[in-house]
Formats: structure tokens, C-alpha cells, sequence
């Protein structure tokens, strides 16, 4: 129990205490509660209210014994994290209760800050900052104020907003070497106490002449640990390895804590659980970029025009010899020249364009991006013709022969105010000379939102009975043998529920179940579509298929991973039949081949709409 509590007449007022206690039992409810945030909006929020006097693993004053309700944060299978409030000490309890076993997953905790690999166990780093909110006059010794550090837990102040990347700066200096040949694991561990969108993170040498990392497009959300993570990254020989961190879009008097920083050799397994395809599932290249709806199209086609400008520096930020970029059809093509610097803005190339954007609207960009050698960060910026008014801005890690496909959707101009012209900003400073870089299917499209309830959602009428339906199966054990006990799917409203027999085989195409309609579709137009698919355990690689009836004509096919209690939206627009002819009757596909059997899984709010 926590210090001061009284109940069992062990109160302490200078540390947390250990009582046994015996079994207990207790009632519960769920109930709901207006909670004021920190901000005094009040919500209404789900609680679950346990019996007076409960006993709770970890019990945090006389009140919280006497009246236990709960604000809950998670609530899954396998999952409850539950938070206790205590308003008139403007402090709260989160516990997090699980009965999944104790893994330690990359993306929840980092890799173990604790543990022997950790080459930045033990060091006390010297910490220095700039700050310079607004690009005005260097304001010295303010951030340094409002500074604590020690025990791989650091905490910083950004006194003032800012304007732009670069203006607050943290500093970490320490005699760590890393070496070329060795590949680095590297995580840490955010908690700001606003929210901050990209910030900067640089793991460097002394000399900020070369880097293993940096990357510009952390977003922090108030309150929330936010883990940053990169697995297996080709070393460089650095001396003096300088931790660089950058929070120059704070909007003012913003708090962050930096803490469980680690850099580990990547073939020393701490236990830590890092999943095939990192952070989040790996994006695919799976749009059109022939669609009517690409706006860049026009770019590459020359009917919007279009100008190149370069800028290349050393590291001294003497201008040198700039490349010159080829472009044919969707691909644009450049060399690294010889002495380009090993910092951010010293290899600058944009493409000026007459294409306009409206801060009323949203956007989506993707595109990809190849190198036939490892760069530290590529720059995109996607701007106004004065840099400022940006729709995208980040610097990403790029990998030997691994395309990089970029995939950003809902972007708004930052500064509210609509761009006359666009701009298509990269920088590769920190590229090897000589890389051959390769830039290609440009796509950018004002961003539709697709609605389940929209009147033109065509699947309604399927869920609804309006447009006829069926349901088919087919499941199969590891021998490719048929069950016997295939499953029985059924429909409540927008939502199709199944459950995945046991003896299921662990292969695609051993788990299939489709749902046949009379859709039609036509080869000459444009579709989007999106499904929502759930399920109560992991589902990895499962197939979604969006089909004509023969299997072959269709719109996508593809695998994706489906976590436990973690609801998976997969969307698609702008999408054509593949074989160019009509569809006389659309089919939406799934294999579950390779799941958990006994999972019950939900799949809702489809929606299927010419585009």
C-alpha cells in the first residue's frame, strides 16, 4: 500500500508498505461516471465499481480502499488496464492486469533497458541544448533550467512554442565507440505532457558527421509513452556517439521525459520480442498510380509544369556541384555526388509544381523511394512554395535494395492557409556518395473518407438483404483433408461473425470462407473499398480477397495480420478489376489458414462504392 495509508494500522509517511493479506472475494459492476481531464472537459466514462473495502493488489489511499471504482483505459481478452483517479491530489494509479503470457513486445516497452547488452547501461551522459523558438535570438541557459537527468531518465522543458525543427535541441554526449560491420538494436522511450508531432531523433557521432539513425517524424500524444524503435541497423565506426534529439514543433512550456535508452548489438537477444515487418505491418505499393484521382500523374506527364532545383553542400556547407536528375514517366533519378555532407539540408532537391492545395481538404501521398546504398534519412517535405506551409514533413531511414514505400493519408496544410503551388521537397544529406537513388510512383489525392452509412455504399444493401448473398466455406486440417465441422457464419446488422474450428491447418487457403453477392462491378471504373476485421485471438497473414466470382478478375489480394482485441481496418481506393473486364458478381474473400483456432471473429462495416 501506498505511504499514508492507515487501514491497517501500518501508516508510513516516507514509503509504500507490505501487508499479506488473506483470500477475498468482491462484487463488481460496471457503471458510468462523468470524468473531468486535465483540461476541465468532462466526458462520460465506462468504470468498474468494486465492493467497499476491497483489497486491491496495490492500494493507493483509505479512499481508494473504501469506494474502488475504476476508469478503464483497455478492456480486451486478454487485457484490462484500469486507472484510478485522485483529483484533489492531481495524481492517478494505471494498473494493467493481463493473462497473456509476460512477453516483452519492442513496440509496448523498448528493448530491456536493464539488461547487460545494453551498451548505454551505466553511462552518465553530459547533456547540453539549443533553443531558439522562432529562428530570432539563441535563448541560452533556458531549456538548460528546466533540466534533470540521471539513470537513463532525463526530463526537459521547452519553455516557449516553436516554429520549426531544430529551434529545441537536447543534447546527450558520452564516449560510447560503435563500429561499422556490427548491426545496432535502439529504442526509447517517450512521455510528454502535450502533444508534440515530429520530433527528431539522431543517434550520431561527435562531430555530427555521420549517423546510424535519423529520423523526423516521432508524434508524441500527451500522457502517453510513446516507444521509438529501429531494429537491426548497419553500424558505422563512431567515436563519441552523441544521442540528438530534437522537440522544435512543441507548442510551449511542454514537459517531455526521455527515458530506457538502449543501443545493443543486434545478434545479443535480450528477450525482447520484435515481430517480422517492425512497428506496424509493412506497407505495400497497392495503389494505382494510373487513377484519375492522382493529381501527380499530371506532374509527371507534363501537364502541369514542373521545374527542378537543387542545392548540395559539404560538411562546411560550401555549395558543391549538384546532380542532375532524369525523369521518365513515374521515376525520377539521381546520384549522391562526391563531398556531399553527412548532415540534414546538405543534398537538397525539390520539384516545383503548379499543383495547388486547399487547407479545407485533406491528402494522401505515397510513393517509393529505392538506393543501392543505406541512407541515415531521406528528407520528404511536401510543401507551399515558401517551405513553411507544409502538408509533409519527415526524414526516414532508407536500406540497401529495400524499397521504401511511403504511405501518409489525411494531410492538412500546417499553417491553415491554402498553397498556390506545391512543392515536392526531398534532401539526402547523410547519403554515401555515389548512391543511386530512384524515386517513382509519386501519387497524391485529396483524401476520401469512406463512410459505412454513406448512400452510396453499395454493401449495404447486401447486409440488408436488399442485394441477395450467400455464405460459403471450405476448411481443411495440415493434411488438406476437409473437416467435418466447418463453421457456421451468421449476419446482425453491418456485422458478419464466425468461429474458426478446431483443427484448422496452419496454411493459407485451409481456412476459406466467402460471402457471394450479386454485386457487379465495371472494368472502366474506379472502386474504393474497406473492411473492418476483428478478432478475440492473433490471426496472422489472413487473406482478403475482393473478387469476381471465378477468382481471378479482382480488385486486391493480399495477407494481413490481425491482432488480438485490435480491430484491423484494411482500405482500398481507386482500385480497377485487374483483368479489365466486368465483374458479374463480386465475392469478398477470406482465408483464415494459419490462425488460432477457436477465434471468434467479426467482420463489419464494409463498404463497397464506385469512387
Amino acid at each position: 500500500m501506498n505511504k499514508g495509508v492507515t487501514k491497517w494500522n501500518t501508516q508510513n509517511d516516507n514509503a509504500d508498505v507490505d501487508v499479506a493479506v488473506g483470500n477475498q472475494t468482491s462484487s463488481w459492476s460496471f457503471e458510468i461516471y462523468d470524468w473531468e481531464d486535465a483540461e476541465g472537459n468532462v466526458t462520460k466514462q465506462t468504470y468498474i465499481q468494486l465492493a467497499n473495502n476491497t483489497a486491491f493488489p496495490y492500494i493507493s489511499s483509505d479512499a481508494q480502499y473504501e469506494n474502488p471504482k475504476f476508469r478503464i483505459e483497455t478492456l480486451t481478452a486478454t487485457k484490462l488496464v484500469l486507472v484510478y483517479d485522485a483529483p484533489d491530489r492531481g495524481i492517478a494509479w494505471r494498473y494493467i492486469l493481463t493473462s497473456a503470457p509476460d512477453e516483452r513486445l519492442v513496440e509496448e516497452q523498448g528493448f530491456d533497458a536493464n539488461s547487460d547488452f545494453n551498451l548505454w547501461k551505466g553511462i552518465t551522459p553530459n547533456a547540453t541544448f539549443y533553443f531558439n523558438p522562432g529562428w530570432g535570438t539563441e535563448r541560452t541557459g533556458e531549456m538548460e533550467a528546466g533540466y534533470t537527468g540521471g539513470n537513463n531518465d532525463y526530463t526537459v522543458t521547452v519553455p516557449d512554442a516553436c516554429s520549426d525543427r531544430w529551434q529545441a535541441q537536447f543534447h546527450l554526449h558520452t564516449d560510447l565507440n560503435l563500429k561499422a560491420g556490427t548491426n545496432y538494436d535502439f529504442s526509447v522511450i517517450f512521455n510528454a505532457d502535450k502533444d508534440i508531432d515530429g520530433v527528431t531523433v539522431k543517434l550520431t557521432d561527435e562531430a555530427d558527421a555521420d549517423a546510424i539513425i535519423d529520423v523526423a517524424d516521432v508524434n508524441l500524444k500527451a500522457g502517453q509513452d510513446i516507444v521509438f524503435w529501429q531494429s537491426d541497423i548497419a553500424g558505422k565506426d563512431l567515436s563519441k556517439v552523441k544521442l540528438v534529439f530534437d522537440f522544435g514543433h512543441a507548442t510551449g512550456a511542454t514537459k517531455i521525459n526521455v527515458s530506457n535508452v538502449v543501443i545493443k548489438d543486434h545478434a545479443n537477444d535480450d528477450g525482447t520480442i520484435v515481430k517480422e515487418g517492425g512497428e506496424v505491418e509493412k506497407p505495400v505499393m497497392d495503389w494505382n498510380y494510373e487513377s484519375g484521382a492522382n493529381l501527380w500523374k499530371a506532374v509527371d506527364d507534363g501537364t502541369v509544369a514542373s521545374e527542378f532545383a537543387y542545392w548540395f553542400a559539404d560538411d562546411s556547407w560550401t555549395q558543391i556541384t549538384s546532380p542532375v536528375c532524369t525523369h521518365s514517366g513515374d521515376t525520377y533519378e539521381l546520384t549522391m555526388p562526391d563531398g556531399i555532407g553527412g548532415s540534414q539540408w546538405q543534398g537538397q532537391f525539390h520539384i516545383d509544381t503548379q499543383l495547388k492545395a486547399s487547407a479545407s481538404k485533406a491528402y494522401n501521398f505515397y510513393c517509393v523511394v529505392e538506393a543501392d546504398n543505406d541512407c541515415a534519412g531521406i528528407t520528404f517535405k511536401l510543401t507551399d512554395g515558401g517551405d513553411s506551409n507544409f502538408l509533409l514533413e519527415e526524414r526516414i531511414p532508407v536500406k540497401a535494395d529495400e524499397p521504401l514505400i511511403v504511405k501518409r493519408e489525411g494531410l492538412t496544410l500546417k499553417e491553415g492557409a491554402d498553397a498556390d503551388v506545391l512543392r515536392m521537397f526531398f534532401d539526402f544529406g547523410g547519403t554515401p556518395a555515389g548512391t543511386h537513388v530512384k524515386i517513382s510512383k509519386i501519387y497524391l489525392e485529396e483524401a476520401v473518407v469512406l463512410n459505412y452509412d454513406d448512400p452510396s455504399n453499395l454493401w449495404k444493401g447486401v447486409d440488408d438483404g436488399s442485394v441477395k448473398s450467400t455464405f460459403a466455406y471450405w476448411f481443411a486440417n495440415d493434411a488438406w483433408t476437409e473437416l467435418g465441422n466447418q463453421p457456421v457464419a451468421t449476419r446482425n446488422g453491418d456485422t458478419v461473425e464466425l468461429t474458426l474450428p478446431e483443427g484448422m491447418g496452419g496454411s493459407q487457403w485451409q481456412g476459406q470462407f466467402h460471402i457471394d453477392t450479386d454485386l457487379t462491378a465495371k472494368a472502366n471504373k474506379e472502386y474504393h473499398f474497406q473492411v473492418v476485421v476483428t478478432a478475440d485471438a492473433d490471426c496472422p497473414g489472413v487473406t482478403i480477397k475482393l473478387t469476381d466470382s471465378g477468382d481471378s478478375n479482382f480488385f486486391c489480394e493480399g495477407r494481413h495480420d490481425i491482432k488480438a482485441d485490435e480491430p484491423y481496418t484494411f482500405t482500398l481506393k481507386n482500385a480497377t478489376l485487374k483483368e479489365g473486364t466486368d465483374a458479374s458478381a463480386i465475392r469478398l474473400f477470406f482465408d483464415f489458414g494459419g490462425s488460432t483456432p477457436g477465434a471468434k471473429v467479426k467482420i463489419s462495416k464494409i463498404v463497397f462504392k464506385e469512387a
